[in-house]
């Protein structure tokens, strides 16, 4: 069947033939099964106007996988042919948990493109929110579902930073597996994101691309050179209206040219109100009276703004806004009302008669702990404001042109404790607690010893031996002699700390969760497997049973199994564990967060291990960009980030690249923890594989 040859232009809408021309053009679907090389048992679980999806197994590999099969060479256009292969190549390179994967490509038995990619057992996001309206528990799920979305936009940001604007995001390119986890699918329209980049081959202006009922105003005008990553902003929009209201923001029901007048035209009702007027049920105060309405109303209309300049600039802050709401923190969409920044206050202090106040140590680096002292009287509360403002105040750089660093905000807020919480010993306990276990986590083990000795002592003398706050004093004192290397007394004090622990708060308290994963990280690092798993597993049950799946803590478990399931020889469910815990954490965490960077380090290391050098370099990658935002670039951790995607650059052959990654990286390693360390020892193994693969032996020799 030919194309049609209509210039419809902008307005391709009010032709009476449009719209069968354009179905037409997809061409007749042949009865035959396709052949593909390796591949077996195809069956066909999806059809549109591109091509064919099907089911197969591949035969080698000895896994399911999805294969999209182009129609007919000569029922389909030229356009066609070049989307279907820009799509390969671009969705190779988005590796990410929750962006569907593509395996190879190449051609059938009867000459067809395909590629195959990863096969998602589970149904649509639209399937998915059906079934949840249609169920007894409704909009109790609202959370939930706004916990996918945010994980929906984490894989849409990510491939903004790779280039690729989607253009076609609708619930019906997004699967969701049977864990609850979504898969961002069909990159068949999708544009790349540069200056001044143009598609002439295979977009042209006039011509609509994308989904109607999610299409942005821009897209509906049909100027391509118009379309960015605002579009996608448009569209996730809609999503959100969606799970919000119930239905989509405008009505499909209506003719057509009404639709595109709806989008380029009028303003949607704010979903909430949309969802009273259809007697859909309100949301669960149980479980959530944290978020305002009003704020994931004012979230759904900025993203669905006619104006592109006008909407969220980046699926990143529209997700981050979303984040915000759900922990009833202030929206960037509302942040120039000082009026709606102090309502905030004021909801977020109405949970208790007196006074609650709340501080934050300014923590940055690895497992910072963050310590919240909650105090009842308003005297209290002025004497921990007047604290951190005097301590944070007084700090100021050394030298002219350097940041002050968080060793020096530290020793400049332990100058202060004793004069700032005389006569307040529950105070004084809590602030020591919270600065030794901060300089724990910057390995200034001296100083650390100092302020967690002072704290238990003091709430010895308070609340004598048994009780809570003697627990916690403990466990920091425990963890503080693991990372010294006594594991002798770091597992005499836990074991201390745990049946403290089930005896004051019982067997499954999240609190004994923290003390058995602390132990079982204690055995792993002292290679005592067996005894680990365990302690790991128990861990796991009690914060899946408190936190439900989608948690930093049940991540953080998740993590350290596959750590140990690694160690173990079982790289499959090492895979699998280290994926769902990078998920969780990037939904859960700021895009910066170090726990994000722990999860692509390892996970890039295990690729690595494993023969996939090509899969582990973006988590490599990944990695280092986060560690350099969190910390200084000549810190250790960055260097140990890059020394690691270095030794990937080697396995793939390019060593000018490793050269660079690998002697900068170990130069810093060296300086900053000696040449005996572990970490230089291994920089120094890497620079001499690097050598011995580049062919290069003398230099080989001398790090040898």
């Amino acid at each position: 069947m030919a194309e049609s040859s209509t210039d419809l232009g902008s307005g391709w809408y009010h032709h009476p033939d449009a719209l069968l021309n354009e179905l037409q053009r997809g061409g007749v679907k042949s009865s035959r099964r396709p052949v593909v090389n390796g591949y077996e048992n195809l069956r066909e679980i999806a059809s549109g106007g591109q091509g064919e999806v099907y089911e197969a197994f591949h035969a080698s590999l000895k896994r399911r996988v999805a294969i999209k099969i182009l129609r007919d060479r000569i029922l389909a256009s030229e356009a066609s042919r070049l989307r279907f292969e820009r799509e390969v190549d671009l969705v190779a390179g988005l590796q990410h948990p929750n962006i569907v994967r593509v395996y190879d490509r190449g051609l059938t038995s009867d000459g067809k493109h395909y590629f195959s990619m990863e096969y998602i057992d589970g149904q649509s996001l639209s399937d998915y929110l059906s079934h949840v309206e249609t169920s007894e528990r409704k909009y109790a799920d609202a959370e939930n579902h706004l916990q996918l979305f945010a994980a929906i936009c984490d894989a849409v940001s990510f491939a903004h930073q790779k280039g690729v604007v989607h253009r076609d995001l609708n619930p019906n390119n997004i699967l969701i597996d049977a864990d609850g986890n979504p898969h961002v699918v069909d990159f068949g329209l999708a544009k790349i994101a540069e200056p001044h980049a143009t598609e002439t081959a295979v977009t042209v202006t006039g011509e609509f691309m994308g989904t109607l009922a999610y299409a942005s105003p821009e897209q509906v005008a049909g100027d391509p050179l118009q379309i960015d990553i605002r579009t996608d902003v448009y569209s996730l929009g809609v999503i959100l209206y969606e799970m919000l209201a119930g239905r989509k923001p405008f009505s499909t029901s209506t003719p057509m040219a009404d639709l595109i007048r709806a989008i380029t035209e009028a303003e949607p009702e704010p979903p909430s109100r949309v969802r009273r007027q259809t007697q859909m049920p309100r949301r669960n105060r149980k479980t959530s009276k944290r978020w305002s309405i009003s704020d994931l109303d004012t979230i759904a209309l900025k993203a669905l703004a006619k104006n592109p300049d006008r909407r969220y600039q980046s699926v990143a802050a529209l997700r981050e806004d979303v984040i915000r709401a759900l922990s009833g923190l202030p929206i960037e969409a509302k942040r120039d009302s000082a009026w709606y920044l102090f309502k905030k206050l004021l909801q977020r202090r109405k949970a208790t008669a007196a006074i609650i106040v709340a501080f934050i140590v300014l923590v940055i680096g690895f497992n910072v702990a963050l310590s919240v002292m909650y105090q009842q009287q308003a005297s209290k509360e002025k004497r921990i404001r007047i604290f951190w403002e005097d301590t944070l105040g007084s700090v100021g750089p050394p030298a002219a042109g350097r940041d002050v660093t968080m060793t020096e905000v530290l020793d400049e807020t332990e100058h202060w404790i004793e004069i700032a919480t005389s006569g307040e010993p529950l105070l004084e306990g809590s602030l020591r607690n919270t600065i030794g276990n901060s300089y724990r986590c910057l390995d200034r083990f001296d100083k650390a010893e100092k302020q967690l000795r002072l704290a238990l002592e003091t709430r010895r003398e308070h609340f004598g031996d048994e009780h809570v706050e003697v627990a916690q004093s403990l466990n920091l004192l425990a963890l503080l002699r693991r990372d010294q290397g006594d594991y002798e007394e770091a597992n005499r004090l836990f074991k201390q700390v745990l049946s403290m622990r089930r005896r004051l708060l019982g067997e499954d308290h999240l609190d004994v969760a923290q003390v058995l994963q602390n132990m079982a990280v204690s055995a792993f690092q002292q290679n005592r497997l067996k005894e680990a798993e365990p302690l790991f597993r128990e861990a796991l049950a009690i914060r899946l049973k408190h936190r439900g799946d989608r948690h930093p803590d049940v991540a953080m478990c998740q993590y350290q199994l596959a750590k140990l399931s690694e160690q173990q020889g079982n790289h499959e469910a090492a895979d699998q564990l280290h994926v769902i815990a990078l998920d969780t954490r990037r939904a859960m965490l700021h895009p910066e967060h170090p726990d994000i960077a722990r999860s692509l380090a390892a996970l890039g290391g295990l690729l690595m291990r494993t023969d996939k050098s090509n899969l582990a370099e973006p988590y490599l990658r990944e990695c280092v960009g986060i560690m350099t935002q969190i910390v200084s670039e000549d810190h250790w951790k960055v260097a140990e980030a890059e020394s690691a995607l270095g030794e990937c650059m080697t396995a793939m052959e390019r060593y000018d690249e490793a050269e660079t990654l690998l002697i900068r990286s170990h130069a810093v390693i060296e300086t900053t923890r000696g040449p005996h360390d572990e970490l230089a020892r291994q920089s120094v193994g890497r620079l001499i594989r690097l050598y011995d693969a580049w062919g290069k032996p003398a230099l080989a020799e001398r790090y040898r």
